[in-house]
């Protein structure tokens, strides 16, 4: 019996590691990717929930005087139609 309950613990654990390793691979639903008009801007969004966004490999020159994520419903150019997504301050 003992040998059976080793098995089954090797056996759960093998599965949850498995299970670990899918979701650390796991960033969301892709929302789409950046699209560069300045400053090398790159990188992807994804959904994570429906509150919270992942932007993944984000790059950015940083040479602009000042830098914001924007979100909006829809279209494809920046405009003052949408919002800016506040940081982590708040701001």
């Amino acid at each position: 019996m003992e040998k059976f309950n080793l098995v089954i613990v090797i056996v759960s654990s093998l599965f949850t590691v498995i299970h670990a390793q899918e979701f650390a691979n796991y960033f969301g639903k892709k929302i789409g990717d950046f699209t560069t008009l300045a400053h090398r801007v790159s990188g992807s969004v994804h959904a994570i929930d429906s509150t919270t966004l992942w932007v993944r490999g984000f790059n950015y020159d940083g040479t602009a005087p000042d830098a914001f994520f924007w979100a909006g419903v829809s279209g494809s150019n920046p405009s003052s139609g949408g919002e800016i997504i506040p940081d982590e301050n708040g701001r």
